[in-house]
């Protein structure tokens, strides 16, 4: 029953849903329907909104420190400063996210080996494709293991095959057990890759299955 306003405007109105564990979950809708709402509330970027958000158990309005050790969160805009080379951008988000020293320098070329960008390593944020730098965007997401990734509008922007490498990469997580809440405006961009799809419009959830069901 999650409710979010702004001023006169309500952005999300009364909205119920249920992300199973171990499943890619699409969140469909036209642009400014609330997906990115819904997620900064999700992730804990936008605090004051009525309604309860559970996750691994936990309350988020009891227990945020708790839900942010299990969620990665790759954002609408990835943004890294440009002058910094890619391992560099991961040490200084995963200091954020409390790993040692140590944890980076295994966590580091493990997950960058995940999203197959182990030889850009070294090289600068500067230097890399639109697709690359998104990839870099879910690495800092996954450095930390989270059991929940939340990805907002991550295909936006991207060129055929690398929207085609970023969505191999996802089933290969959601095999590996990773929960995850993909959001885009368009149904083309999860219907191969989700589990179950939730459509919504203008701030209302109007319906949740599978494809098949949709």
């Amino acid at each position: 029953n999650l409710t979010k306003t702004f001023g006169s405007f309500r952005a999300l109105n009364n909205i119920s849903f249920e992300i199973r564990e171990g499943e890619i979950f699409g969140y469909i809708g036209p642009n400014g329907a609330g997906k990115t709402t819904t997620m900064k509330i999700l992730v804990g970027l936008i605090s004051d909104f009525q309604g309860d958000v559970t996750v691994g158990g936990y309350e988020l309005s009891k227990s945020r420190e708790e839900i942010h050790k299990l969620l990665g969160y790759l954002p609408q805009s990835v943004a890294f400063q440009e002058w910094r080379t890619v391992n560099h951008a991961l040490k200084t988000f995963g200091k954020l996210s409390s790993l040692t020293d140590q944890q980076l320098e295994e966590r580091i070329p493990n997950t960058l080996d995940l999203i197959g960008l182990r030889d850009v390593r070294h090289k600068k944020i500067s230097q890399l494709s639109g697709g690359m730098i998104q990839r870099v965007g879910l690495a800092q997401a996954l450095l930390h293991e989270p059991k929940l990734l939340v990805l907002d509008e991550p295909l936006d922007g991207l060129d055929p095959l690398s929207r085609h490498q970023f969505k191999e990469i996802v089933v290969n997580l959601a095999k590996k057990g990773t929960t995850i809440l993909f959001s885009s405006h368009i149904l083309s961009d999860v219907q191969d890759v989700a589990n179950r799809i939730g459509i919504i419009n203008r701030g209302s959830i109007k319906k949740v299955g599978t494809i098949g069901e949709l």
